[in-house]
């Protein structure tokens, strides 16, 4: 077993449904350990970060809020350290409830990614 500290940062792209985490293969799970949402426009907004499970697409239960939506005002940051755990097919996407007014928000997610290569020892 292999086992890796990642992370990935960018921003909000308002209400168009961006990909944060991407789904790991069959041979990996991604523990997240950390998300963080920090609000630089000049209004309130609410971020959206659910878990995406592509087997379900379709299905009332395709989506499992990963975060507790919560308006965030001006220079406001909301984090969690709650861990979420991902598998093949499963990733993190995030997207706004409104358009910003000027900037869009920052985000960050940090993980940890266990790789299993059968028959071989990390």
């Amino acid at each position: 077993m292999t086992i890796r500290s990642k992370h990935l940062e960018g921003l909000f792209d308002g209400t168009e449904e961006i990909e944060l985490v991407p789904a790991p293969s069959s041979l990996v799970t991604l523990v997240i350990s950390h998300i963080s949402v920090h609000n630089i426009d000049t209004g309130a907004l609410t971020p959206k970060i659910r878990r995406k499970d592509e087997a379900k697409e379709g299905d009332d239960d395709e989506y499992i809020h990963a975060f507790p939506e919560i308006s965030l005002a001006a220079d406001e940051t909301i984090e969690t350290g709650k861990s979420l755990i991902l598998s093949a097919g499963q990733s993190i996407v995030g997207e706004l409830d409104a358009d910003p007014a000027a900037n869009q928000p920052e985000w960050v997610v940090i993980w940890f990614e266990e790789s299993y290569v059968p028959g071989i020892r990390g």
